[in-house]
C-alpha cells in the first residue's frame, strides 16, 4: 500500500525529475520486485539503483524524529532529507535549523552545486551571517505615511527586547521602551528626510542615543533633550519621547544607562 502511494527514489547521487518529500521506507534492490513500485524517471538512464530505493511522500506531510542526543536524528533523517531535495528537479526553498552548523558545512557546497544560493543566519558570530535589519518592517510602514503601523512595529521590537515578565519595578522597562521606540522613529525622520534610508538600522539608533544622551548641561539637559524639543507637536517620535522628559536625574540616567545596555 506504502509503496503504491509514494515515490521511488533511487540512493544514488543522480537528479531525479519531480519533487521531493519524506522518506517513509527503505527497499532493497533485491526486494525491489516484489513491490509495484511508481519510480521517479531519472535524468540519466541506466543510473546505477545498487543501493536500492527509498519510498518517499511527496505530499507535503509533517515529520516529527524523535531520538535523543546522538541517537541518529541528522544522519538518518535530516541527511537523507535534503539529498532528495537537493536532487529534486523542482526546488524548494528550505529553511533549516543548524544549531551545531554540521548540516551546513555538509551539504552547502553540494546545494550551490545544484543551483541553490545557501544563506547563513549565525547569531552566535555575525560575522559569519548575512545581514539582517530588524527596522525593515518599521522604515517600510514610515515611508509609506502609516505612522501608526510604523509606531506599533517599534513597539513590538523595543518589547521584545526590554520586557522582563518578573520585573519588580516595571517603570524601568516602559521607559526603555518608549525611549527606543523614540530613538527608532527619530532616524526615520532624519533619514527620510536627508534621503539616507538605507542608514536606518541599530547602528545608527546606538549611536544616536550614545552621541546625543551624554554629558548633560547644568541643566540636566542633554543633546537629546534639545533634539526632541525642536520637532513638532504632534511628532511619533516626540510622543514617544515625552515620558522621558518627565524623568529628572539619576532616574534619567538609568532609563538612558538601562536602554543602551539593552540594544
Amino acid at each position: 500500500e506504502v509503496a503504491a502511494a509514494s515515490i521511488a527514489i533511487p540512493l544514488n547521487d543522480y537528479p531525479y525529475v519531480g519533487k521531493s518529500g519524506v522518506p517513509q521506507l527503505h527497499i532493497k534492490k533485491d526486494q525491489m520486485d516484489k513491490y509495484e513500485l511508481k519510480t521517479v524517471v531519472q535524468q540519466y538512464r541506466g543510473a546505477d539503483q545498487h543501493h536500492g530505493v527509498d519510498l518517499v511522500d511527496t505530499s507535503g506531510t509533517n515529520t516529527v524524529a524523535v531520538a535523543g542526543p546522538g541517537g541518529g536524528k541528522t544522519t538518518l533523517f535530516s541527511l537523507p532529507v535534503l539529498d532528495f531535495i537537493m536532487r529534486a528537479s523542482v526546488h524548494d526553498s528550505v529553511i533549516i535549523t543548524d544549531v551545531k552548523g554540521e548540516m551546513l558545512r555538509s551539504t552547502k557546497a553540494e546545494f550551490e552545486a545544484r543551483g541553490y544560493r545557501v544563506a547563513a543566519l549565525n547569531l552566535v558570530d555575525p560575522t559569519y551571517s548575512i545581514a539582517y535589519n530588524p527596522l525593515e518592517l518599521v522604515k517600510q510602514a514610515y515611508a509609506a505615511g502609516d505612522f501608526d503601523n510604523a509606531q506599533m512595529l517599534c513597539n513590538t521590537f523595543s518589547y521584545s527586547i526590554f520586557h522582563n515578565p518578573n520585573a519588580k519595578e516595571p517603570m524601568w522597562e516602559q521607559s526603555s521602551i518608549s525611549l527606543l521606540n523614540a530613538l527608532i522613529l527619530a532616524v526615520c525622520k532624519v533619514c527620510f528626510d536627508q534621503h539616507t534610508s538605507e542608514k536606518i538600522t541599530m547602528y545608527t539608533v546606538t549611536t544616536m542615543l550614545s552621541e546625543l544622551g551624554a554629558n548633560p548641561d547644568e541643566n540636566g539637559m542633554t543633546k537629546l533633550d534639545k533634539f526632541f524639543s525642536k520637532l513638532p507637536s504632534g511628532d511619533p517620535a516626540k510622543l514617544q519621547y515625552g515620558t522621558i522628559q518627565f524623568s529628572q536625574g539619576i532616574t534619567r540616567s538609568g532609563i538612558f544607562t538601562g536602554t543602551m545596555a539593552g540594544i
